[in-house]
């Protein structure tokens, strides 16, 4: 999601460690912009990076979850015996 705005080209200077060749960086340049803008050494972009506001999550009201209780249960022989005899 990037838009890009303006650009520029630069280094359009030769390397070189010739000091006659130096001293004329400055119409290099300037040639160089105006001759072979597609050999710049570097192209510098500006560019905006767009966000989007995220949409907000309505809460979710709260449910209620009946969970059965579980009771012990007593074994019949228990409860047999429980019992009174006739």
């Amino acid at each position: 999601n990037f838009t890009p705005g303006a650009f520029a080209e630069a280094l359009l200077f030769p390397p070189s460690e010739r000091s006659v060749i130096l001293r004329l960086h400055g119409l290099f340049e300037r040639i160089g912009r105006r001759m072979w803008p597609v050999f710049a050494g570097v192209i510098i972009v500006e560019a905006q990076k767009r966000l989007y506001q995220g949409l907000p999550v309505a809460a979710r009201a709260s449910r209620r979850v009946f969970v059965p209780v579980l009771s012990p249960q007593t074994s019949r022989a228990a409860h047999r015996r429980s019992k009174p005899s006739d």
